[in-house]
């Protein structure tokens, strides 16, 4: 994160509901990403629901703990699309989603994270492909254990370097002007159907 944006964002209010979802999903809700995870806290939840509901962004609620809520927000259209990419397909069926309707899928990860969180299983790698990570880089991730990564910006990053670099750098202009918006005044609402 620059030094401009980090600026930005300490002058905004950081209890208003828009600003955790602006810094934490700017790329997914400019268009750029088909979905991110959110982090709230859980007296939170029931406002981002609302805020989300509002803007026409999906979500799944993923976890919640005592103090935390976890959310999958997404753009419906754009993950059931990257979903059916062939090698996209053939890896989350690697991982033993037989069927990939995205009502499906959702529940199982969801059950998968939650096992994860409360470690009585493995970190479910296929999150990556829900969060719309190239598939190289999450095979490289799972092949090095996490280690030997060419580059390390939004996700650990095996292959292609000079055009992820420059996506991830099209992810911080994107968060930047979103929070400018968010600054001046517009909603997440207004901003999403900008991009929709």
């Amino acid at each position: 994160m620059s030094q401009e944006v980090y600026e930005m964002i300490t002058r905004l209010d950081r209890e208003r509901i828009e600003t955790h979802l602006v810094v934490q999903c700017a790329p997914m809700i400019s268009g750029m990403k088909v979905s991110n995870l959110l982090n709230v806290e859980k007296k939170l939840a029931p406002q981002m629901k609302q805020v989300l509901e509002r803007s026409g962004i999906s979500y799944y609620l993923l976890l919640e703990s005592e103090d935390k809520a976890t959310f999958l927000v997404y753009r419906e259209d754009g993950l059931k699309a990257y979903l059916m990419q062939d090698r996209v397909c053939q890896s989350m069926k690697s991982f033993g989603y037989e069927s990939l309707d995205l009502s499906d899928v959702l529940s199982r990860f969801q059950k998968r994270y939650a096992d994860c969180m409360e470690q009585i299983a493995e970190f479910p790698h296929e999150m990556g492909l829900l969060l719309g990570y190239p598939v190289e880089d999450v095979e490289g991730f799972i092949e090095n254990k996490g280690h030997n990564y060419l580059y390390a910006g939004y996700w650990k990053v095996y292959g292609h370097v000079e055009e992820k670099k420059a996506l991830f750098n099209r992810y911080e202009e994107a968060r930047k002007v979103l929070i400018q918006l968010l600054a001046s005044g517009r909603s997440v609402s207004e901003m999403a159907s900008c991009y929709a």
